[in-house]
């Protein structure tokens, strides 16, 4: 089952810092999934497609799950309590690509500055 229904497509920016959720073909330390990162350039690894998980979820607003897939490697971003460093910064959990569908691949936002998508896709 495709779990697409609404797809939203986005660059992620983190404002203080100017830097974008980024992917690129490097494998991550602990999980050897896809490397994520943040980057202050813009490039095509900075794009993300939200896939909005409720049927009728037409937008991705606060509290709203969904699922983000990289543009160009068809990775989902994931994060599991299975793979945290214990160095620079013990407790911290590895975000990364991964192919697989499951809890580990569902965020929701919670904090964070809103506006309106006009360019909305539906697939």
């Amino acid at each position: 089952m495709d779990p697409r229904r609404n797809v939203l497509i986005h660059m992620l920016l983190y404002d203080p810092f100017r830097i974008y959720l980024h992917s690129h073909n490097h494998v991550s330390p602990l999980s050897g999934g896809q490397e994520v990162s943040a980057y202050e350039g813009q490039d095509e690894g900075d794009i993300w497609k939200v896939l909005c998980l409720e049927k009728n979820d037409k937008k991705w607003t606060r509290e709203n799950k969904v699922r983000l897939l990289h543009e160009i490697s068809g990775k989902y971003l994931s994060g599991s309590a299975r793979h945290i460093f214990r160095n620079p910064i013990p407790g911290q959990i590895e975000i990364s690509g991964t192919d697989s569908v499951g809890a580990d691949e569902v965020w929701t936002a919670t904090e964070g500055i809103y506006f309106p998508d006009s360019t909305m896709v539906e697939e």
